[in-house]
C-alpha cells in the first residue's frame, strides 16, 4: 500500500479518473483521446484492489467470501444499468452530456469516500 493510506488512494485516483471522463466531453484530439483513456484505465483500476481489501477487512469471520460476492453482484448490477442510463441521458443532452455528468458523479464519490473507514 502506499504511504497515503487507502483513503487517500482511493480518493485521488478516482478523482483524477472522473477530471479525465469529464475531459472527454471536449476533447477532439486521438493522443489526448489516449491519454485520458490512460488515466482512467489507471485511476479506476487502483479502486479495484482496495475495495476489494476492505470488504474482506470489514467482513465477519467466515462470511468474507459472500461479502465478496455480494460486491461483485454490485459490480455487475452497475454494468447492467449504468449504459442504459447514459443512453437515456444521451437521448436527452448529448454524448458530451454523458461524460461530463459520469466524471462529476465519480469526483463526487471522492466526498462519500472521506466517511468511511477504508484505512485500519
Amino acid at each position: 500500500m502506499s504511504s497515503f493510506g487507502r483513503r487517500m488512494t482511493l480518493g485521488g485516483n478516482l478523482f483524477a479518473a472522473g477530471l479525465a471522463i469529464t475531459a472527454l466531453s471536449v476533447a477532439s484530439r486521438p493522443a489526448v483521446f489516449l491519454a485520458l483513456m490512460v488515466v482512467i484505465g489507471f485511476g479506476l483500476g487502483v479502486g479495484q484492489p482496495i475495495t476489494a481489501s476492505w470488504v474482506a477487512g470489514q467482513a465477519p469471520a467466515g462470511r468474507v467470501a459472500a461479502a465478496l460476492a455480494l460486491r461483485l453482484t454490485g459490480n455487475r448490477a452497475g454494468q447492467l444499468l449504468l449504459p442504459a442510463m447514459a443512453g437515456l441521458v444521451a437521448g436527452l443532452g448529448g454524448t458530451a452530456l454523458v461524460f461530463g455528468a459520469g466524471g462529476l458523479a465519480l469526483m463526487g464519490s471522492v466526498l462519500w469516500i472521506r466517511h468511511i473507514g477504508l484505512d485500519p
